[in-house]
């Protein structure tokens, strides 16, 4: 599912995309199309944000409470403890040295968590300045119908 979602826009921008995933194929109980978008969102974010040479590893883990976890690291900008609450906010786009030539509304992390949520998930966000940025996307066991 992930192969071809950002992978033009990864290798334009220099940046390589690692997909873990196949090694994990949980099949979730959510909207496909939704949990697509989802996933093309957190993407598109984590490629846009990351330099030249950098990466953005896609997975996913099973936890031992029975819920699925996907997540999408970067090696990218990252963010502060206070950008993140900023960035989840409508229109609230965190304005930093590196982000000036990115595009966007600040409706793209508001708008993904409120889908994860409408499908019965959670979505959290992990990231420190010139570090990288983690989101993770957990499903509880409920929305788990498989997980290898």
């Amino acid at each position: 599912m992930v192969e071809g979602l950002d992978k033009s826009r990864a290798d334009q921008g220099g940046v390589e995309l690692i997909n873990t995933i196949n090694n994990h194929r949980p099949i979730i109980r959510a909207d496909e199309r939704r949990l697509k978008q989802v996933l093309v969102n957190l993407l598109s974010n984590a490629v846009k944000f990351s330099q030249i040479g950098g990466t953005v590893t896609v997975g996913a883990n099973n936890n031992s409470n029975g819920s699925t976890t996907i997540f999408i690291a970067d090696t990218g900008i990252g963010m502060s403890a206070k950008d993140i609450v900023q960035a989840m906010q409508p229109f609230g786009q965190v304005h930093h040295e590196d982000t000036k030539n990115h595009e966007g509304t600040g409706l793209g992390l508001p708008l993904t968590k409120r889908l994860v949520e409408a499908q019965g998930g959670k979505l959290l966000i992990e990231s420190e300045p010139d570090i990288g940025t983690t989101v993770k996307v957990e499903f509880p066991k409920d929305k788990v119908a498989i997980s290898t």
